[in-house]
């Protein structure tokens, strides 16, 4: 027998095969997470028209030896997986907060064909960006596409009885959307200073003496997400005011209605 051939014995048509498996599939980790090594087999068998002139191991023609005899061992790597999450989309509220009843949902690239395993439960997740606009940073996804605004997702973890032999990465990104939120003139509640004129025949008041007598402007309640915007930015309430008294005649002097 020549080292490193396969046949046993050149004139005697006996050839030798060796083979080898761990003893286990599965990735051997220590106590804190780490991979380490396991035990190797290895088995020998002997094939040809005089194999049956030899034994291995005192067997017949095959055999196999333990790696916890021989003392063989080898690593088993965890298996890198991809996560991704599909496109969030909310009304604008203010927050970079998840949409209400929102569910991390998500899936994973990678995982070998029969194996068990899945995002765990605690994923969080925050809009990287509050603005509709975002905040003139992109994100590029796999795919090729900019996003001006995403969602940054967070401790994200494997479960399922094959999770040891992954490994994936604690945060992610994925596609994330705000629009803007609708707001009419009947969103806001208004106060004004009373309004008088000289009678000309009109209805007309201009756009300056109305915007004038424009005291405060506030969000109602049930848009009470917009009320940031309105608070410390220079927001000019009185553009593009414009009223109109209900009557051009003086009503003899008393108050009447402007719109």
């Amino acid at each position: 027998y020549t080292s490193g051939s396969r046949k046993l014995v050149d004139k005697d048509k006996t050839t030798i095969m060796v083979q080898a498996a761990y003893d286990n599939k599965n990735v051997n980790r220590t106590a804190a997470g780490q991979p380490q090594a396991r035990s190797i087999d290895y088995t020998v068998t002997l094939s040809g028209t005089n194999a049956d002139n030899y034994t291995i191991n005192g067997q017949d023609s095959s055999a196999t030896m333990a790696g916890a005899q021989t003392g063989a061992k080898g690593v088993i790597y965890p298996k890198d997986l991809t996560s991704s999450f599909a496109p969030v989309t909310k009304e604008y509220d203010g927050t970079t907060n998840m949409p209400g009843g929102w569910s991390s949902g998500g899936s994973l690239s990678g995982v070998e064909q029969g194996d068990s395993v899945s995002l765990g439960a605690g994923t969080t997740a925050q809009f990287h960006s509050k603005d509709v606009r975002g905040d003139g940073t992109t994100w590029t996804d796999a795919g090729g596409q900019v996003w001006k605004n995403w969602v940054n997702y967070a401790n994200l973890s494997l479960t399922g009885a094959d999770a040891l032999n992954y490994d994936l990465q604690s945060t992610a990104q994925g596609g994330g959307t705000i629009t803007p939120l609708t707001l009419g003139a009947g969103d806001f509640d208004y106060t004004f200073t009373p309004l008088t004129k000289e009678y000309d025949g009109g209805t007309v008041i201009s756009p300056a003496d109305a915007a004038s007598h424009l005291l405060t402007v506030t969000v109602k309640a049930n848009k009470s997400q917009a009320r940031d915007v309105f608070k410390g930015v220079g927001v000019d309430h009185t553009t593009n005011v414009s009223a109109d008294y209900t009557s051009a005649n003086s009503q003899k002097s008393a108050p009447q209605a402007v719109n």
